[in-house]
C-alpha cells in the first residue's frame, strides 16, 4: 500500500474498495510500519558496530596489537557492513532487477542469504585471532565472540535453507489430483530434508 503506487494499479484498488473509508488509516499504519522496520534495522546495525568495536577494543588492548583508535573504528566498520545486511553489498546485475516487478525484492533475499555468510566468516577470522593471540584473556575473547558469531549465522543460514526447501517442495506439490507415486517422492524428498536439516 506504498503511497507510490499508482491508482491504476489493480491492487491498490482492490485495497481501496475492500477499506472503504479505512483506506487513509491503512496507508498511514503501513507507512509507521515501514518507518519502524527501517529503524530497526538502523539500530541492529550500530548495536552491532559497538560490539565488534568493543571486542577489537579489548583484543588491541590485552593483545597490543597497536592499533590507533582510527584503524579499529574503520576496521568495526568493514565488519559490520560484511556481517550486516548492506545494500551497498548487492552486485549492479541483481540490483537491476529491482526495475523487473516481480523481481523488486530480489536485492534484499540477495543480502538475507549473503550477510549471515558474512558472519560466519566474520567469526571465523575471530577464532584464527584466538589461535594466533598470545595473551589467555585476549585469546578467549576472540573464542567466545567468534563462536557465538559462527553458531548465530549458522542458525541463520540453516533457517534460509529450511525456507528455501520449503518453497521448492509447495512449487513441486502440484494439484490434488497428482498420482500416489508424486506425492509419495515428495513425501521422500521432504523427510530427507528433515533428517538432513537436524
Amino acid at each position: 500500500f506504498q503511497e507510490d503506487k499508482s491508482d491504476s494499479d489493480d491492487t491498490v484498488k482492490f485495497a481501496r474498495a475492500w477499506f472503504g473509508k479505512r483506506w487513509e488509516t491503512v496507508k498511514t499504519v503501513d507507512k509507521a510500519y515501514t518507518e519502524m522496520y527501517a529503524m530497526m534495522d538502523v539500530v541492529w546495525k550500530i548495536a552491532n558496530y559497538y560490539d565488534i568495536h568493543d571486542t577489537l577494543t579489548r583484543f588491541n588492548e590485552l593483545e597490543g596489537t597497536g592499533k590507533t583508535a582510527e584503524a579499529i573504528e574503520r576496521e568495526a566498520g568493514e565488519q559490520t557492513r560484511l556481517s550486516n545486511i548492506s545494500f551497498s553489498m548487492v552486485p549492479k546485475a541483481i540490483r537491476a532487477l529491482e526495475k523487473v516487478p516481480v523481481l523488486y525484492i530480489a536485492p534484499y533475499y540477495y543480502e538475507a542469504i549473503r550477510s549471515p555468510i558474512g558472519s560466519f566468516i566474520l567469526g571465523a577470522r575471530y577464532m584464527g585471532e584466538a589461535s594466533r593471540a598470545t595473551n589467555p584473556e585476549a585469546k578467549a575473547l576472540m573464542y567466545k565472540k567468534g563462536g557465538l558469531r559462527m553458531a548465530g549465522a549458522a542458525t541463520a543460514i540453516s533457517g534460509i535453507a529450511q525456507m528455501a526447501a520449503s518453497a521448492v517442495l509447495l512449487m513441486m506439490a502440484g494439484k490434488p489430483e497428482d498420482d500416489e507415486e508424486k506425492r509419495r517422492a515428495r513425501a521422500e524428498l521432504g523427510a530427507s530434508f528433515s533428517k538432513f536439516n537436524t
